[in-house]
């Protein structure tokens, strides 16, 4: 296999995806995906109360933003993997999607119609894929490496 692949592996008797970053034998990545996430019944872990989304948005809501992050971990990881599509590391998509939970929790407004768990869910999923996107693909006005510079 080639540095840049990534070798996805099964672990039945565990439940547990792991992806490998096969670009170093000595540290090898992986993300753990809680594959209760990907069932389609909602269970009662999962469920951001509104008032914690409100502490989180005070001054003083550290801890509540941690909460909100541990809550939301399997369903990123989750969407992560789902993104990722062999183009960038899940794990990079999982801090994205972190820091667009973040940012997800600044821009919520209590009384909307869709939930927090949706609307955090729903911006995530926009700001992985564009951060799969913008890695994925090179700037064409970049110079490309194997050409010799050019003297005039």
């Amino acid at each position: 296999m080639s540095e840049g692949q990534i070798f996805t592996a099964f672990l039945h008797n565990n439940r547990h995806l792991n992806c490998y970053s096969m670009a170093s034998e000595k540290q090898k990545s992986m993300i753990h995906i809680d594959y209760q996430a990907t069932s389609g019944a909602k269970s009662q872990d999962d469920h951001v109360d509104i008032r914690l989304v409100k502490k989180a948005q005070g001054f003083l809501g550290r801890g509540a933003r941690e909460e909100i992050l541990r809550i939301l971990d399997s369903a990123l990881r989750l969407q992560s993997g789902e993104i990722a599509q062999r183009l960038v590391t899940p794990q990079s998509l999982h801090a994205v999607g972190q820091q667009a939970v973040l940012e997800a929790i600044k821009l919520y407004r209590v009384g909307q119609k869709e939930s927090f768990r949706e609307f955090a869910m729903i911006y995530t999923r926009q700001a992985m894929v564009l951060a799969r996107n913008s890695a994925a693909v090179p700037d064409p006005h970049a110079p490309r490496p194997d050409l010799p510079p050019q003297q005039f």
